[in-house]
């Protein structure tokens, strides 16, 4: 597992972020309810390249893991503190995933890098041209999935 930087960009440009509440049963809730539920109801698929925005804390990325088995996957967030702690979660749990300091904003990857884009949330939280901007690390023929 690696936590990379994204160093042509200053990911921490919005002074007034303030992380979502670390909150047990709330991360419970979306690791045996909610995740799963959306990947069944989504059909998201088994065995692909995978990207988390707004990984955070590592919760949908290890869920993700158990459940699709991708064959890569990584986690892009914009606050190191939780690349940290997302770090210790996956490691704990032995998954491999490339941890990334970025912002949605400025995705650093290239285009078609994965075949399947996830975000459980981040999205609704940042200006409407990121959302649509979103997709470009997904495949053309991709999934680009917010829930």
């Amino acid at each position: 597992m690696e936590i990379g930087r994204n160093h042509g960009h200053d990911a921490r440009s919005d002074d007034a972020y303030r992380p979502f509440a670390n909150r047990e049963w709330r991360n419970s809730i979306q690791r045996r309810i909610e995740i799963p539920l959306l990947v069944r109801a989504l059909e998201l698929p088994a065995s692909k390249r995978m990207l988390e925005i707004g990984c955070g804390r590592g919760v949908g990325l290890s869920t993700v893991a158990g459940l699709c088995r991708p064959t890569s996957l990584a986690g892009v967030d914009f606050d190191p503190t939780l690349l940290a702690i997302s770090h210790e979660r996956l490691s704990a749990r032995a998954i491999d995933a490339d941890l990334v300091y970025g912002d949605v904003q400025a995705l650093p990857f290239p285009d078609e890098t994965f075949d399947v884009v996830i975000d459980f949330g981040t999205c609704y939280h940042v200006a409407e041209p990121a959302r649509r901007r979103r997709g470009r690390a997904g495949a053309r023929a991709g999934r680009d999935v917010c829930a």
